[in-house]
C-alpha cells in the first residue's frame, strides 16, 4: 500500500469510528481544527500519534484501530463497520451477563429453550428486579423469549455465516477494497 493508499485508508477508518458526530463537535472533542479533521478523513494528511490517541481515547478504541485498521475486541470491530447500533444494548451488560449470552449462545437450541422456559417462568412468578427491565424493550423480548421457549422460533444466535459475511463486506468498504481488487 502507498502512502497516500495508506492515508486514505486511515482517513475512512477515523470517519468510520467518529459515526454521527459531526467534524466540528468531534474536532473539538480531540482538539484539532475542523479543517484538520477533513484533511485528515479525506487522506490529506495523517494525524500523528498524539492526536490517533486522542482520537483513540474519545472514541473508546485502541489507537491501532484507528493507524492500522487492527482490533482483538468485537466492539472496536462494530464500530469501524460503522454497526456500533447493532450491538449498542449490550454496552451496559456487566462481564457476567455478557458471559452468560457467550455462553448461551455456544449452546444447543434445546438448552436455549429450556433456558427461556425458566425466564418466562420468572416473569409469571413475578420474580425479576423490576426496576432492571427495559419498557422499550419488553413486550419484544418476551415475545421472542416466548417463541424460543415454546418452539415456534429457532434460538438465534448473535454470530452466523450471514452476519459475518455481511461484515467482512462493510470492512471491505471502510478499507476501500472492491470486489475487483
Amino acid at each position: 500500500m502507498t502512502q497516500e493508499e495508506d492515508a486514505k485508508a486511515v482517513g475512512r477508518r477515523i470517519r468510520a469510528l467518529r459515526g454521527d458526530r459531526t467534524q466540528a463537535d468531534f474536532a473539538e472533542l480531540v482538539g484539532v481544527t475542523r479543517s484538520a479533521l477533513a484533511n485528515y478523513e479525506t487522506g490529506r494528511t495523517v494525524p500523528n500519534r498524539f492526536v490517533v490517541m486522542k482520537m483513540a481515547s474519545a472514541l473508546g478504541v485502541a489507537p491501532s484501530a484507528i493507524s492500522t485498521g487492527q482490533t482483538d475486541s468485537f466492539e472496536e470491530l462494530a464500530l469501524m463497520l460503522g454497526a456500533k447500533s447493532a450491538i449498542s444494548g449490550m454496552n451496559d451488560l456487566t462481564g457476567d451477563e455478557k458471559a452468560i449470552v457467550r455462553g448461551l449462545r455456544a449452546c444447543e437450541s434445546e438448552i436455549a429453550a429450556r433456558v427461556a422456559t425458566e425466564i418466562l417462568k420468572a416473569f409469571e412468578e413475578k420474580k425479576f428486579e423490576n426496576s432492571l427491565v427495559d419498557a422499550l424493550t419488553f413486550p419484544d423480548d418476551y415475545i421472542a423469549i416466548n417463541a424460543v421457549a415454546n418452539g415456534s422460533r429457532n434460538f438465534e444466535r448473535g454470530i452466523t455465516a450471514k452476519s459475518l459475511q455481511s461484515m467482512m463486506e462493510r470492512l471491505g468498504q471502510a478499507a476501500g477494497i472492491t470486489d475487483d481488487d
